[in-house]
């Protein structure tokens, strides 16, 4: 288990994997998801809010959504596991047209700058009412995820 906030930046700049504390007992567990000072201090960049989205899914390998935006995003999975795949969308970019996937669940969460192939994109549930938070918006790719 994570015993310290984590932020670790991918080989596509901009695109970073947060490991969060978890503190699980008998009760269940908590966890902070997002807390802006400790993740800007961490090398974030300032995450405002544009928007705010929860989804969850009635069954395994349902996909959510395939997403590029003008904006940032906070992407955390609050119960279940999920797959995302990230492309880097940017013609300027090194990682242009590179991608990475992660197999997220409720101890890390991704943050995603714009113009990504929003890892939002490829979201699919792993087990049965898996639920996604996301801080953001999202076009289609063409990446064939796990389980869909």
């Amino acid at each position: 288990m994570v015993q310290e906030l984590r932020v670790t930046e991918t080989k596509l700049k901009g695109l970073y994997v947060i490991d969060l504390i978890v503190h699980a007992d008998a009760r269940g567990s908590f966890r902070e998801a997002f807390q802006a000072v400790k993740l800007e201090e961490l090398g974030l960049p300032k995450l405002g809010p544009v928007q705010w989205n929860i989804s969850d899914n009635t069954r395994p390998g349902i996909v959510r959504g395939i997403h590029a935006e003008p904006w940032d995003k906070f992407i955390h999975c609050i119960s279940g596991q999920a797959f995302a795949a990230i492309v880097d969308l940017r013609p300027e970019s090194e990682t242009f047209g590179q991608h990475l996937t992660f197999n997220l669940d409720q101890s890390n969460a991704l943050f995603v700058s714009k113009y990504f192939f929003d890892l939002a994109c490829h979201f699919t549930s792993f087990v049965d009412q898996a639920e996604r938070r996301v801080n953001d918006r999202m076009p289609n790719g063409g990446i064939l995820c796990r389980g869909a």
